[in-house]
């Protein structure tokens, strides 16, 4: 049995759910991660503490977690205690939206299994086996399971706290991007951030803005352009770099793409 000082890779097949078992060694290590897939968590043995979205909880036998897609986490293993647990990431683009749409209103959930531990012990064993099986039928059994510990997770949800909708986190994103559209991000990193897959992601903006991310990120930063240009002195290339652009060529591309002029020539109209 191999012990980890560190978490273990993930490797998605073309279905999208990847299982693995993970046990700790004494000096195993953890930085804070946030992933663009969801995670279901089992303990199996030890003990420890799972710091989730600025929040705490203990870890211990029959523990089982439920981390949505985006959220920030981190675990730490009690002294003398190593963690060993069993873990399945789930990619929400491998689903059918009717059922993306009900795995990204699931909060974080925190849940002590009593009664049915032993179940939910075989259905990972169960995932480990099938995923090592080149059978033609292996997707289709592997998803059947996870579908049915997201059930389970679904009315073992010990969250009081309802989680924004996906079309709610996709308006919160548009909102921001007004304010900080000069930071350096991307389409995936927005997407991570709101907890939702990037082809998820992109639709829902689509549909929000009539555009694609990168349009609508493009038009926030040339719009400020302009406006600086007609009412600052700086120069050209400090605008461009202000706005958010970390090329003075791809500035010079986007401006006139949408403005369909370079952007002295409106500066000089300005002040004309």
């Amino acid at each position: 049995m191999q012990e980890r000082t560190s978490p273990a890779p993930v490797h998605f097949p073309d279905f999208g759910v990847y299982a693995f078992e993970s046990h700790h060694a004494a000096a195993f290590q953890m930085e804070t991660m946030r992933h663009d897939f969801v995670k279901m968590l089992f303990v199996v043995d030890g003990a420890g503490d799972l710091i989730c979205e600025r929040q705490s909880w203990q870890l211990e036998r029959s523990t089982l977690v439920y981390i949505p897609l985006g959220f920030s986490h981190r675990i730490i293993d009690k002294p003398g205690k190593p963690l060993s647990l069993y873990a399945v990431c789930l990619t929400t683009d491998s689903l059918p939206q009717s059922v993306s749409e009900q795995i990204e209103h699931l909060p974080l959930t925190f849940a002590r299994l009593a009664g049915n531990e032993l179940q939910w012990h075989e259905r990972f064993r169960r995932l480990l086996y099938e995923q090592t099986m080149q059978r033609a039928d292996r997707s289709l059994s592997i998803l059947g399971i996870v579908l049915w510990m997201l059930t389970g997770i679904s009315r073992n949800s010990a969250s009081p706290e309802r989680r924004p909708s996906a079309r709610e986190r996709i308006r919160q994103c548009i909102e921001r991007m007004e304010h900080d559209f000069y930071r350096q991000t991307s389409l995936a990193e927005s997407a991570r951030e709101a907890g939702l897959g990037e082809r998820r992601f992109s639709q829902l903006f689509r549909e929000e803005t009539g555009d694609s991310w990168l349009n609508h990120l493009r038009r926030l930063r040339i719009h400020h352009a302009c406006h600086l240009l007609e009412h600052t002195e700086r120069s050209v290339t400090a605008i461009a770099f202000e706005c958010g652009f970390s090329d003075l060529s791809n500035f010079y591309r986007a401006f006139r793409s949408e403005t369909g002029r370079q952007p002295l020539a409106l500066r000089n109209k300005a002040l004309g």
